[in-house]
């Protein structure tokens, strides 16, 4: 067995190159798809996590506007005797 010829002997039959090529493209679009979606979906997740902090903390401005309702002094009780 010779050595330089199993050295020289390409992983890949040339003439299926061009398949490989189109193949790892694709793969790579498929990637830059997937990438995006991901962004989209968390800016989406950010934007509604965005919107109910605004909203709880208007509710929370709306809780500190509301005058406390005031109680009227307990009358002194008063020993029978």
């Amino acid at each position: 067995m010779n050595v330089a010829s199993e050295i020289d002997k390409p992983i890949l039959d040339p003439r299926s190159h061009p398949t490989w090529t189109v193949a790892g493209f694709i793969l790579a679009l498929l990637a830059l798809v997937m990438s995006f979606v991901g962004m989209r979906n968390t800016t989406i997740v950010v934007a509604n996590t965005q919107l109910e902090v605004l909203r709880l903390n208007q509710k929370l401005d709306d809780l500190k506007r509301v005058p406390a309702p005031t109680t009227p002094p307990v009358a002194a009780v008063q020993p029978q005797n």
